[in-house]
């Protein structure tokens, strides 16, 4: 099936346990399963409605309502019925509390409380540069608005955290784009901006660690901090089991607000390609009041379901699909306080639940096709909806949890980290000296898509304050956008990667790879997965690198022989 793997005997032992289910099932829980399983979808829906607002504070939103009648209808045919009441009292509570912290959040809205709106408003990160995939796959498109936002948008969080050398930096950990070239990514919280590093290398090391190349992409991104005032971190992260959890979505305002643009994405010079309304309208949606869409355990919720399936389900809307938008996306639950919010975890492995449903059919022998026109169910609403995994938080926002928990989920090496962070620590130390919009416009000119060697931080800092210095100097000039160029070509030209030391580290790295804990394992792939070797390399590529200074300016002198020591000097 591409995606989830069941096996024939599985089915045999779910039907068995789904008989001895039945024998202990309350009453409303035996009404709202023969009602799913004759395939009165309206009866599914009043009892849903019912307990929804009697029972769990209205948790799933009033649209959703009717995908999960069709999704517990569609299930119920192959042995596992949506169940919402439970005997479970602690999902029920769960169920309960995350129906209060939406109310809560609704009323911190309401009432324009920033500080909490800062705390739970996931961040949108995107990138104006993109991929020839991306554009062609857009304006080929019929509904171009939400093809962009399924391709080019993603959610995360935003965090501040101190390095132990006692310097702040930026931290994104969410939803990474296939289809964002290298260089830049912006992320917006709450309407504020915040740029991350995202070369070439950081890209195939992420890109790489994939389950047979679909795409599950989530990453941990570094950028500098140079804004003084005082920045409001995510809600807590807990390691808590979700049985049911909330997700803050801007998808639908953002699908609006791309359906307004005459030209979404557009066509460069060189074969470069961008997406400039991926910045402009993730900046506007991220200071709006966003929606809520709702997660169940399948293990949970839909009677004897195989822990061989996706851990949850995704509730989408034909024209609003839970796609791999959310990819990355935190997971939000009630805490130890009811209706309080907590980051449970992140999304990963997202495949819609008609082709789940329609390959545990055919291992079953039945023909799913035929079994939701007899129901007259919508094929649309089960291809919207989705199967998905969730991956636990780190313990906390500090910067030794964050890295543990990237070393352990995602596959970073110590040296892949440290040449991240190092690089951010500098770029901040580096710009301060400039005012906030020349220092934005040399940050912007330095994520060029190239890695920065930086390792060993005083080697690091002594190339890149000249690279600064230089880009500075063209800017002042107001150089043309070849001169610009040229210095690009020159610094990377002045690149060397140690072939020797790459061979060397990426038996280290591939091998921390493949041991690995379970899930870390099935996240990145098989230990043989091409992929991985990629991210393997990819990582000891821009561990291994160094800068030829004398090379860059032996480069810069033979471009412009009458310039003076300093590009954009005469």
């Amino acid at each position: 099936m591409g995606t989830l793997i069941l096996s024939k005997i599985y089915v045999v032992k779910m039907f068995m346990y789904n008989k001895f289910k039945k024998q202990i099932m309350s009453t409303r829980e035996k009404e709202l399963v023969y009602a799913e399983e004759a395939g009165d979808e309206e009866t599914v829906e009043s009892i849903i409605n019912n307990e929804n607002e009697t029972q769990f504070s209205g948790f799933i939103n009033k649209k959703l309502i009717g995908v999960i009648s069709v999704i517990g209808i569609a299930t119920a045919q192959l042995g596992f019925p949506f169940m919402y009441l439970l005997q479970n009292q602690k999902a029920n509570t769960q169920t309960k509390c995350n129906g209060e912290m939406q109310q809560k959040i609704n009323q911190e809205y309401h009432n324009r409380n920033s500080n909490f709106i800062k705390s739970v408003a996931p961040a949108l990160a995107s990138s104006n540069t993109i991929t020839s995939e991306a554009y062609n796959t857009i304006i080929s498109s019929q509904n171009q608005a939400e093809e962009a936002v399924k391709m080019l948008i993603r959610q995360g969080v935003l965090i501040r955290t101190i390095t132990p050398s006692g310097n702040p930096i930026m931290v994104y950990i969410g939803g990474i784009s296939q289809y964002w070239a290298a260089g830049k990514v912006s992320a917006y919280q709450y309407g504020a901006e915040r740029r991350l590093n995202y070369n070439k290398n950081i890209r195939q090391s992420i890109l790489g660690i994939r389950i047979n190349k679909k795409e599950v992409q989530i990453g941990v991104l570094v950028g500098t901090e140079r804004a003084e005032q005082e920045w409001v971190n995510p809600v807590n992260p807990v390691q808590q089991y979700p049985y049911s959890a909330s997700i803050i979505t801007y998808k639908t305002l953002l699908i609006n607000l791309f359906a307004n643009t005459p030209e979404i994405v557009t066509k460069g010079t060189r074969s470069h390609y961008y997406c400039n309304e991926c910045l402009i309208d993730s900046a506007a949606a991220s200071s709006k009041y966003p929606y809520f869409t709702e997660l169940f355990n399948v293990q949970t919720y839909f009677s004897s379901m195989s822990s061989a399936l996706d851990n949850y389900i995704g509730l989408g809307v034909p024209g609003d699909s839970f796609d791999t938008y959310y990819t990355g996306s935190p997971v939000y639950v009630s805490g130890n306080e009811c209706g309080s919010p907590v980051i449970s975890g992140f999304v990963t492995d997202v495949v819609n639940v008609y082709d789940v449903l329609n390959d545990l059919a055919k291992l079953s022998g039945k023909n799913f096709d035929d079994i939701i026109s007899r129901l007259k169910l919508s094929k649309d609403m089960l291809k919207s909806s989705a199967f998905l995994s969730v991956i636990p938080p780190p313990n906390s926002w500090s910067y030794q949890d964050i890295f543990e928990w990237a070393k352990m989920y995602l596959g970073y090496d110590d040296k892949l980290i440290n040449s991240m962070v190092n690089f951010a620590v500098i770029l901040g130390i580096l710009l301060s000296k400039y005012s906030e919009e020349i220092a934005d416009e040399i940050e912007d000119r330095i994520y060029d898509g190239n890695s920065y060697p930086c390792l060993d931080y005083n080697e690091c800092y002594n190339y890149l304050s000249k690279f600064v210095d230089d880009i500075y100097n063209l800017v002042k000039s107001e150089a043309s956008e070849k001169e610009f160029e040229a210095l690009h070509i020159c610094r990377s030209q002045a690149i060397e990667v140690d072939e020797n030391c790459v061979n060397s580290c990426f038996n280290q790295v591939y091998e921390r790879l493949k041991n690995l804990p379970y899930y870390t394992q099935w996240h990145l792939g098989a230990p043989d997965d091409e992929g991985l070797r990629e991210a393997a390399k990819a990582q000891c590529e821009y561990i291994c690198s160094k800068f030829n200074m004398s090379k860059y300016e032996e480069c810069l002198k033979n471009l412009y022989p009458r310039k003076g020591p300093h590009i954009g000097e005469i």
